[in-house]
C-alpha cells in the first residue's frame, strides 16, 4: 500500500512537470509567433508609409503626367471612392498621382468603408458566410500608400508584359503599361521624355486587418494588402502577410503652417490635412494564435485615440508602436 501510494505520488509528479512543460513550450511558441508578426507587419507597414510619394527622380508631382493607355483594355478593380467619375482625360483612382499618396478610412468615422474604399467591405464576425477575401475586420483602420519601388529599371532590361511602371527624367514622368516582352515602348508624352529614362515598378498598396486568415471563419486576425496585378485588364488582388495582427490604427501628424515639422496628430484627417501629412503614428496590436493554457488576459491596451481594450479572454498579446516621417512631395512643394 506504502509503495502504491509513493507510486501514485510519482506518477502526479511526472504528470505536473509534463503539464508545466507543456505550458511553457506552449507559451514561448506563443511569444515566437507574436514577435516575428508584429516586427515583420510593422517593418513593411514603416517601410511603405516612408517611402508614400516616391516617384524615381521627380521631385515635383505636377511634372507627372497620365497617359489612358495604362488602364488596358479596362480596369476590373479601381478601389476608389464609389462616387468617383472617371473620364478620358481623368484617371481611375488607382492610377491619380496627382493627389494624396496616403489615404485612409478611421474605423470610428460614420463614413462607410465602401465611400473611400470601394473595394473593401466590413466583415460581420458573427457569420463566416460574410466574408470575402476583401473584409475587413471592424473596428480596424485602412491606409492606402501611392509610390514606385525603390529600385530602377534600366529601360534595356526585361520589364513584364502587363506591369504598370513609372517612367521619368530628372524633371518629368508618368505611368505606363508594358504590352509585350520587347524594349518598352510608351505612348503620348511619356514618350517625348528627353533622355536619360528610368522605369520604376508602380507600387500602390492598400492595408487592412481582415477577420480571418486562410479560411473562412478561422478566427485568425491577419494583416492584408491589395495589390496591383500585372495582365492586359489590371487589377487588385489580395496578399495576407502577418496573422494575429488584430487591429491597425493610425494617427496622421499633420504640418498645418508648414514649417517642415508635426503640429498636432489627427486619426481621420480631411481632404485638406491629406496633403499636409508629415509623419504617420502607427499602432498594431498583435494576438497570438492560439489561446494559451491556464492565462487569462485581463491587461489594457490603449492604440492612440481609441478607447482603451481589455480582452478579458485566453489570448497573450503585444503592443507594437512607431512614428514614421513622411516623404510628402506636395507638402515639401508648398515649402
Amino acid at each position: 500500500m506504502i509503495g502504491m501510494a509513493l507510486g501514485l505520488l510519482l506518477i502526479a509528479g511526472v504528470f505536473s512537470l509534463f503539464s508545466q512543460t507543456q505550458t511553457s513550450l506552449s507559451r514561448d511558441d506563443n511569444l515566437a509567433q507574436m514577435s516575428d508578426s508584429g516586427r515583420f507587419a510593422m517593418a513593411i507597414l514603416s517601410n511603405d508609409i516612408a517611402m508614400a510619394g516616391f516617384w524615381g527622380r521627380v521631385l515635383d508631382p505636377l511634372q507627372i503626367s497620365y497617359d489612358p493607355s495604362v488602364q488596358g483594355d479596362t480596369i476590373v478593380a479601381d478601389c476608389g471612392p464609389d462616387d468617383e467619375v472617371n473620364s478620358s482625360s481623368e484617371p481611375p483612382w488607382i492610377f491619380d498621382v496627382s493627389g494624396p499618396y496616403i489615404e485612409q478610412f478611421d474605423d470610428s468615422s460614420v463614413i462607410a468603408l465602401t465611400k473611400t474604399f470601394e473595394c473593401l467591405n466590413i466583415g460581420d464576425p458573427d457569420s463566416t458566410s460574410s466574408h470575402t477575401a476583401s473584409s475587413v475586420k471592424q473596428g480596424t483602420d485602412v491606409i492606402s500608400i501611392k509610390r514606385v519601388h525603390g529600385n530602377f529599371i534600366a529601360t534595356t532590361d526585361t520589364h513584364k508584359t502587363g506591369r504598370i511602371y513609372f517612367r521619368a527624367n530628372s524633371t518629368a514622368g508618368g505611368l505606363y503599361r508594358h504590352t509585350d516582352g520587347s524594349t518598352p515602348q510608351s505612348s503620348g508624352a511619356i514618350a517625348d521624355l528627353a533622355a536619360p529614362v528610368q522605369d520604376w515598378t508602380y507600387q500602390p498598396s492598400i492595408y487592412f486587418v481582415r477577420p480571418y486568415s486562410r479560411s473562412q471563419g478561422d478566427d485568425i486576425p491577419t494583416l492584408c494588402e491589395k495589390i496591383l496585378q500585372a495582365g492586359s485588364k489590371p487589377s487588385l488582388t489580395t496578399e495576407c502577410l502577418a496573422e494575429g495582427v488584430e487591429d491597425l490604427q493610425l494617427e496622421f501628424g499633420i504640418d498645418s503652417d508648414n514649417d517642415g515639422t508635426t503640429d498636432y496628430f489627427d486619426p481621420d484627417p480631411d481632404a485638406t490635412e491629406l496633403l499636409q501629412i508629415a509623419s504617420v503614428r502607427v499602432y498594431l496590436l498583435v494576438r497570438s494564435i492560439r489561446p494559451q493554457r491556464d492565462y487569462e488576459n485581463k491587461a489594457t491596451y490603449t492604440l492612440g485615440s481609441k478607447a482603451a481594450f481589455t480582452p478579458d479572454d485566453n489570448y497573450l498579446r503585444r503592443l507594437y508602436t512607431t512614428t514614421v516621417q513622411v516623404r510628402n512631395p506636395l507638402r515639401e512643394r508648398a515649402l
